[in-house]
Formats: structure tokens, C-alpha cells, sequence
């Protein structure tokens, strides 16, 4: 499960496991109060977009 959250560093993204309820990864997606992103659940990978024209790809597995 995917949850994000504000950090004094900016806005984060926590996968947390539906198990245990522990935070098991972190993305920090910055400043942007609306970011743009998007899970892939067949590969395991969050992509985020940072600008208009730069994406960024996390594996999250």
C-alpha cells in the first residue's frame, strides 16, 4: 500500500506493508503539494514526474 505523507523535507511517498503496518520504502517527491505520479503493480515501479518534461522511475519491490 502506498500512502503519502508531509515530511519536514517536502511531500513523501511510503509503501507500507499491509502485514505488519511498517514503513518498508520511502520516496521523497518533494516540495510539490500535488505531485504527479503513477504505480505500476506489474513491475514494481512508481513513476514521478518532477517538471513538465522529466520523469523519474523508483523500483519499489
Amino acid at each position: 500500500m502506498f500512502i503519502m505523507s508531509k515530511k519536514e523535507e517536502g511531500v513523501v511517498l511510503l509503501k507500507v506493508s499491509t502485514i505488519t503496518g511498517q514503513i518498508e520504502r520511502e520516496i521523497n517527491l518533494g516540495k510539490d503539494r500535488e505531485p504527479i505520479y503513477a504505480f505500476d503493480d506489474i513491475t514494481g515501479q512508481v513513476y514521478h514526474q518532477t517538471e513538465n518534461t522529466t520523469l523519474i522511475s523508483y523500483l519499489v519491490t
